[in-house]
Order: C-alpha cells, then structure tokens, then sequence
C-alpha cells in the first residue's frame, strides 16, 4: 500500500510539473507587412517555444503550416506564397497546442495587386495610447459604426503608448484595449515623441522590438534601408510613414532620408499618395508649428516641397491633441504669418461633395495631382482643453472639442475622408476627386496682357484689371472648374491703358475654383480665383 501511495504522489508531481511548465499566451495575434502574397503574424508567449501558424481560406480546413526556425517567447511568423485580396483564417500555437479559437474573427486579407482599383477603407489614429476611457470610446465610435465592410489599412501617427512607449506601457494601453482588431487588420505605425521615450540614440528600444516594418520595399515603394521611416502599397494607393523624431538627417549633412524620399516618390505611379508621420507640419493646438526649430518647421522646409512636387495628395499628423483640417493647398512652407491665399490657395472651399464641393485634382495639364490636404488628428485618447487659438488660416476646420479617428475610403478615383466622434458621428468630411484634365488650365492662355483680379480669395464680388496696348474689343468670361461658362460681360471697346471694373455674380456662386478669361483681339490671358464663404 505504502509503495502503491508512492507512485502515486509521483505521478501527480509529474502532471503538475508539465502543466506548470505549458506555456500560455501573453500578447497577440498581431499582424504587420501585409502584403498580396505573404503576411507577419506575432505574438508573445511566456516560455519559448517554436511557434506555429495554421491556416487556410476555409476555416474548418486550416491546412497550411508555418513555423519558426526556433525557440522564442516574441515570435514572428513570415506566412509566405498566399493569392492576392484573399481572406484566410488561421491559429497561432505551438506543437499540438492551440492559443486561438478558430472562431472566424482570426483572420488576415492580402492586399490586392499594386495598382488594383477597387473600394477600400482606411482608419487612422492618433496619440491614443493614453489608457483612458476616451480611448476605448474612441475605439468602438469606430467598431460600432464602421465595421460594413472590412479595414484593409490601420496607420497610427504616433504617441501610440504613453507615457515613454515602454513594453508595459504597450501591452496595457495597445494591446489589451485592441485585441480583437489587431488580430484580423494589419497595422502600419509611425512613432511619437512618447514612443521615442524608451528608445535610444542608435533607434533602439521597444517601439522597434515590437514592430515588423517593411525597410526592405517588401509591401512596395523603394527599400529605405531602416524601419523608422518606410512606404508601402495598398492597390492603387501609396503609403509614406515618415518619422519626426529621428532627426539625424536634418541635423548632419547625411542626405539618405530626403535621397530615400525622392527616389520612392519618383518610382510610385500610384493614384494616389498618402503620407503621414507624428508631429504637424501646420498646427494651432496643443502644439504651434511656428516654433522655431521645431520639427514641424523642419519638415515644412524640407519634405513638403518634395511631397508636393510629387503630388502627394494627404497628409495627416497628430501631436497636437485637435482635429485641424485644411483647404486644398499647395506652396506653404513658412511660418503661420506668411500664408498667401492668392499664390498657395488651391481650393478654399469646404471640400464637401455633399454640398457640391469636392476637392478636384487633375492628373494631366501643367499642374498634375496640384494640391495637398493636411489634417492632424491628435485627438485618439488626449484632447486640448479648449485655450488654444487653432486659428491656422490653413485651416477650414479646427477643434478640440472631441476625441475622434479618422475613416478613409477610397474608390478608384475618388478619396473621402470622414472625421469621427466617440459616437460614430461625422464631425468633418472632404472628398478628393482625380479627373484627367480641366477646362481651364492656364498654359492654354498666351498671357499678352497685363491681367489681375482681387481680392483673391473673394466672397461677394471682386476687381478685374487689364492694360491694353491699343484701342480693342474685349470680352470677359467667368468659367468654373469645369471650364464651363458661367457668365460673361457683353463685347465691348475698351481704350489704351488700364481698365478696371467690379465683378458681382447674378446668383449666388458656390466656394471654389474660378478662372476669369480675358479676350482681347488676338491676345489671351486668365487668372485663377477662389470664392470663400
């Protein structure tokens, strides 16, 4: 009996021991470099272990495997040779252990093929991380509201865990606030100041250890050769995250980034081209760009010219804790009080299609893809407490009344971009629209003659002027966008030297783009004006 109590107490030990020693799981599912073909899959265990993805696009035949080269408790697995903008489900496990339900919400989608029109749907946060309520609110103003169809691009714009960035810090304020989206939509972050609390000089720390970011041109766009800045491709858009904090190019004569940047620009014949990094390059908020030696001025001066020279067509930043949203504009690079609407003002109207205003970008003509919307969107988990001036005369909106994200569809040749509330509620929204050519480009005019129109913008009515050389019968015709004719003054002589007469419309004139041309004999010449409510 006594040797009989004995095994049998060893055995129990024997049980206890191997359940202690199985391993659980600490974080994840996450997803990273989502590309048409392949996908990273991550997690963190307690011990090390070899980790193990199954999948398939039938979620009761997961019938694929792939496994690490080894032992680890941060484990990342490159799932490779996948069909293009295709769903597979899949679970994360280890031998004959599973740590996911095969339950239908573990699932990633490739990307489609580069260049692919199709609709798709993007969402952006920043300065979330902050653990608070409002954050969480953030989260489900979204997942309540916008889960119709699938999130094929998750981009953060920095300060994603606060206060330093720290593991810990990540694991609360990240990955325990969004589990279930992080394990079916792959993310694509840049860092804040925040995260470059744990991160030292040689860009290291956890921001780094965490993430799997495309430095290679793996998801598109050229190899920048570091994961602090990189871009991808998402069908027919461009990515471009940039970095802020990371400052060694702008402060040594290294040119790698701004030689990176040039290079990825030149290579995308993307439709459109969206970039975005931390720290603004135009802000009112809890942060003022024209403090001098910032980082909002020094990509101001340094990457918005390119940016725009490549027809880059949104930008989106947080740091400030606001929602702050511009025109269309192009040419703006100095501090707040240098803004000149005659000469960057592409577009001053509100940009609503649902008012009849959508901004319109046109790919052929002198300008191609002319105009660039900018909007900081700081508010994810912190909010300004409403004593900031946000009066950015970039700006068509500003506030620091909520805290929001920010919805993006794109479909074909056509971007709408919502600003949301904790409720779902849409607070702001624009729309891009990409057409070939408009009637009214510029080089179609000879420009003979002397020719203004002010103020510009104007609200009610503005003052043509035109010098003539001699005697001549003039016609006066005020086109819109479209180039189509929306009035004219009658034909008429008009004598040598400087004329000058009001303009009133005859009916009420919607915000946008206008052209007055001026026909005189043989000569031709036209100006560009935008009415603002």
């Amino acid at each position: 009996m006594k040797k009989y109590t004995l095994l049998l107490l060893a055995a129990l030990f024997f049980v206890s021991v191997n359940v202690e020693a199985q391993s659980s799981l600490l974080r994840g599912p996450y997803l990273n470099i989502g590309t048409s073909s392949s996908m990273v899959v991550k997690w963190r265990t307690t011990d090390n272990e070899i980790g193990e993805v199954k999948y398939g696009t039938d979620m009761n035949n997961l019938d694929q495997v792939a496994n690490e080269p080894g032992a680890v408790r941060d484990h990342e697995v490159h799932v490779s040779g996948l069909s293009p903008f295709t769903k597979y489900y899949y679970t994360i496990g280890t031998g004959g252990q599973t740590y996911t339900a095969n339950d239908g919400t573990f699932f990633f989608k490739t990307s489609p093929e580069i260049g692919i029109k199709q609709p798709m749907r993007f969402w952006t946060l920043g300065d979330f991380g902050n653990g608070s309520q409002a954050q969480k609110d953030v989260k489900t103003g979204f997942s309540d509201n916008y889960t119709d169809v699938h999130t094929d691009v998750w981009f953060w714009l920095g300060d994603n865990a606060y206060g330093d960035g720290t593991d810990q810090e990540y694991q609360e304020k990240v990955f325990e606030v969004y589990p279930e989206i992080l394990r079916n939509t792959v993310v694509w972050p840049c860092p804040g100041n925040h995260d470059y609390g744990s991160i030292d000089l040689s860009n290291d720390g956890p921001y780094y250890k965490i993430f799997t970011l495309p430095e290679n041109g793996e998801a598109g766009g050229v190899a920048s050769g570091e994961e602090g800045h990189y871009s991808f491709d998402y069908g027919n858009v461009h990515f471009l995250s940039l970095n802020t904090e990371y400052l060694l190019w702008i402060l040594t004569d290294n040119n790698s980034f701004t030689d990176w940047l040039e290079q990825d620009l030149q290579s995308t014949d993307a439709d459109w081209i969206i970039a975005y990094w931390h720290q603004p390059a135009y802000s009112k908020g809890t942060h003022d760009s024209d403090d001098a030696f910032s980082r909002p001025q020094m990509m101001r001066q340094n990457v918005l010219p390119m940016l725009e020279e490549y027809g880059v067509d949104l930008v989106l930043a947080g740091h400030s804790h606001s929602y702050e949203r511009s025109y269309l504009i192009n040419g703006h690079y100095g501090n707040s009080n240098t803004w000149d609407p005659q000469t960057m003002l592409v577009d001053g109207s509100n940009g609503r299609a649902s008012e009849g205003n959508p901004y319109r970008k046109y790919t052929m003509g002198d300008k191609p893809n002319y105009g660039t919307v900018y909007a900081t969107v700081g508010c994810g988990g912190q909010k300004g407490d409403g004593s900031h001036p946000l009066n950015h005369p970039v700006m068509y909106m500003s506030t620091e009344d909520y805290h929001g994200s920010m919805v993006i569809d794109v479909d074909g040749l056509t971007l709408t971009a919502k600003f949301i509330d904790t409720t779902g509620a849409v607070l702001d929204n624009f729309t891009i629209i990409k057409e070939e050519s408009t009637g009214i480009v510029e080089q179609e005019y000879d420009h003979s003659m002397l020719l203004t129109a002010y103020p510009n913008p104007f609200r009610d009515s503005f003052i043509i002027e035109f010098e003539l050389e001699q005697q001549e019968n003039v016609e006066i015709v005020i086109r819109d966008i479209k180039g189509s004719v929306i009035d004219k003054f009658t034909a008429q002589d008009y004598p040598i030297g400087k004329n000058k007469l009001q303009y009133t419309p005859k009916l009420k004139v919607e915000q946008g783009i206008y052209m007055v041309e001026v026909i005189a004999g043989n000569n031709l010449s036209a100006m560009r004006l935008v009415r603002m409510e």
